[in-house]
């Protein structure tokens, strides 16, 4: 009768399934390498097997993305248009709006000039529903339903990457300006890792989950967390927020060249700012990639200290 008997939904493959990609180079090849190829082409198959895995990350991304007849240069276009067809124009219009961070529906209203109202909350879900972007909201701590408050991210870390770090060069690309230039010159990747790291952690959750030893059947909520200024509490806002039973699991995500001491005194400054009702423990996680000093793990201050190349290697 034409009916659906079997809908799939086809998400990026797990960290733990991407690593393969690399071969019998698995092994050779660092964590910070695999991350940088990840943080643009996020876990989608196609955009994995374009990868080669015997030149540098840096070399490929170059290919890839910063030459005229790359596959990464020309693929945003062609696969947003075909995907979302004839209101492509205005899903790319919240897209980009997204692309400089994550707001609430208001926020996206105000960016691109429009009301707020059910059609745009009709096109926020259709590109979530697509793969794009990512809605989460606000539970209020030790309750198991989600307060009104919700935000939105761009969820596919290529078509971040693609719209803050490609499209402006656009027209110098295909002039061949970038074809042979340092990275270095064009991308601060201290930037661009953070959230692209943070979207991968997320996407992820049930490696992380199996990396802090949490039971996936006593989570109640789990997912970006921020809390505005009031007169009783200060304005926080957590990378990941995981809420157990009788557990708050504080994480913060973090990828730099060397992360230094500093970092405890950031995350408990956040943890105080949270109103935790009685009898619910806080544990502070740090999810990193990068050099940790040591006086990190010998001041104890983290309950978990997990490692980007821990979550490679994690199977859920």
């Amino acid at each position: 009768m034409g009916r659906i008997s079997l809908q799939i939904d086809l998400r990026p493959l797990p960290l733990h399934a991407c690593d393969l990609f690399w071969g019998k180079r698995r092994g050779r090849v660092s964590s910070l390498e695999k991350l940088k190829l990840l943080a643009v082409t996020g876990g989608i198959p196609r955009y994995l097997e374009e990868i080669q895995t015997e030149r540098p990350a840096e070399a490929n991304i170059r290919r890839l993305c910063f030459r005229k007849e790359g596959f990464l240069f020309a693929e945003f276009p062609q696969v947003f248009s075909e995907t979302l067809a004839s209101r492509s124009p205005v899903y790319e219009r919240i897209l980009r709006a997204l692309a400089g961070g994550d707001k609430t529906l208001s926020e996206v209203a105000t960016a691109i000039g429009v009301a707020r109202s059910g059609v745009l909350s009709h096109s926020l879900h259709d590109l979530e529903v697509s793969g794009f972007v990512r809605k989460y909201a606000v539970y209020a701590i030790g309750r198991s339903t989600p307060s009104r408050l919700h935000k939105y991210r761009i969820a596919d870390n290529y078509s971040r990457f693609y719209l803050r770090y490609v499209d402006p060069l656009k027209d110098a690309i295909q002039q061949g300006l970038y074809a042979t230039a340092s990275l270095d010159q064009i991308l601060r990747w201290d930037v661009i890792l953070g959230l692209q790291f943070e979207n991968l952690v997320i996407a992820n959750l049930p490696a992380l989950l199996r990396c802090l030893g949490i039971e996936s059947s006593s989570v109640r909520s789990a997912a970006p967390y921020f809390q505005r200024r009031t007169n009783r509490h200060e304005a926080c806002q957590i990378d990941l927020l995981i809420q157990a039973k009788h557990t708050l699991y504080v994480c913060d995500v973090r990828c730099r060249s060397r992360i230094d001491q500093g970092i405890i005194e950031e995350v408990s400054r956040k943890i105080q700012a949270l109103r935790v009702p009685r009898g619910i423990s806080v544990r502070p996680a740090l999810v990193y990639e990068g050099e940790l000093d040591p006086g990190i793990q010998a001041e104890g201050y983290f309950d978990a200290l997990v490692s980007f190349q821990d979550l490679l290697s994690a199977r859920c």
